[in-house]
């Protein structure tokens, strides 16, 4: 898939992403309809980003993602919103510094 491609599929996905409080106004109240038995467990997605460096504090399902609540190496925590069928990220929002 081109980079093109790839970035209209990402832009389509985040229209149905949920948006955390404080991030814009026009991702609210969209959600996926995603059949539960198509979603890839959420061990899977905490292995792939503990991989990238992510310390996860918790993942759970949010209007039909995953929303996994993180931070990195330095304290700075953050959300990040994913599809739960292809894991891939969908909207990170960053939060405060607990380090």
């Amino acid at each position: 898939m081109n980079s093109a491609s790839r970035s209209h599929e990402e832009h389509h996905d985040i229209e149905h992403c949920p948006q955390p409080n404080g991030v814009g106004s026009g991702l609210a109240g969209k959600k996926y309809d995603m059949p539960v038995a198509e979603w890839r467990p959420r061990e899977a997605l905490q292995s792939k980003l503990e991989a990238l460096g992510w310390w996860i504090r918790s993942i759970k399902a949010r209007d039909g993602c995953y929303e996994a609540v993180a931070s990195d190496e330095k304290g700075k925590s953050f959300h990040g919103y994913f599809n739960p069928k292809r894991s891939n990220l969908l909207l990170k929002a960053s939060g405060e510094n607990h380090g």
